[in-house]
């Protein structure tokens, strides 16, 4: 049997160890060393000396939590504008890519984290309002975007195609017959 290191004190990334726990048998039939130990947050809990020695146990769960959170407002009004206006410019699978994106309009670099965009654009100044481009015909960034009602978002967007109209069938008759003069004048 292996002499049993004394881990009691000592700091493994934010556990620090408090006691030893009986040891235990696992599935493969070796023994395992668990420590009781406290992480920084005042969590408590059984953590295997293995797992403390080789760092693959760093803290209760909490040092992740704090990584994956980058500023906390996925659940945002906000958030939620900057995802789509994403999608519409970046992502060609996006029903709306085709008057974005697919028109070569994109998204400044300062604004692809949101960190970026919400540093220049911040929250709604009132409810009836929503993000606009000044510029049609640019992309969204810093310098192309404004804060806009319904009616002044309708009054800047671009003229519409027209459709192509259908012949009349006096039209198509006049212009067979003026067609059937050309080539017998010509000949």
């Amino acid at each position: 049997m292996t002499k049993l290191i004394d881990l009691v004190g000592k700091q493994f990334g934010r556990w620090r160890v408090i006691a030893p726990v009986e040891r235990r048998r696992i599935p493969c039939g070796d023994w395992t060393y668990p420590w009781l130990c406290q992480c920084v947050c005042g969590v408590e809990k059984t953590v295997d000396g293995g797992h403390l020695r080789s760092g693959a146990s760093r803290s209760c769960g909490c040092l992740h939590r704090e990584m994956m959170t980058t500023h906390g407002m996925s659940k945002t009004r906000i958030y939620r504008v900057w995802a789509a206006m994403k999608q519409r410019c970046l992502n060609p699978n996006n029903k709306g890519y085709d008057n974005y994106g697919g028109r070569g309009l994109g998204v400044h670099p300062d604004w692809h984290p949101f960190v970026g965009y919400y540093a220049d654009v911040g929250d709604r100044p009132r409810d009836d309002l929503s993000l606009d481009r000044v510029d049609n015909n640019a992309g969204y960034g810093p310098t192309n975007y404004r804060w806009a009602t319904r009616i002044e978002q309708a009054r800047n967007r671009r003229p519409r195609k027209r459709k192509a109209q259908r012949a009349k069938l006096e039209d198509i008759q006049a212009f067979a017959a003026a067609l059937t003069r050309a080539v017998s004048v010509s000949t």
